[in-house]
């Protein structure tokens, strides 16, 4: 849904997410609504990043209050 696509893009403009080509559409973007293998994927990779700097998360592909709060900060 919408939550999704704003995870989605905020993950892609950070370089976790990384854009495919589809044929339909003819664009390079992953935001696409779905938290799907792709998407939970490149959550965990943001939660490994953050964790590497320092800032306590569990890295378990739950995007909640703290997830948010580094992705927007």
């Amino acid at each position: 849904g919408v939550h999704v696509e704003v995870l989605q893009t905020y993950l892609e403009q950070q370089g976790f997410l990384t854009g495919k080509k589809r044929k339909a559409s003819k664009r390079d973007s992953s935001v696409d609504g779905v938290f799907g293998p792709q998407t939970r994927r490149a959550v965990i990779a943001f939660q490994t990043n953050e964790c590497a700097l320092g800032n306590k998360m569990k890295v378990d592909a739950i995007f909640g209050p703290v997830s948010w709060s580094a992705l927007v900060d």
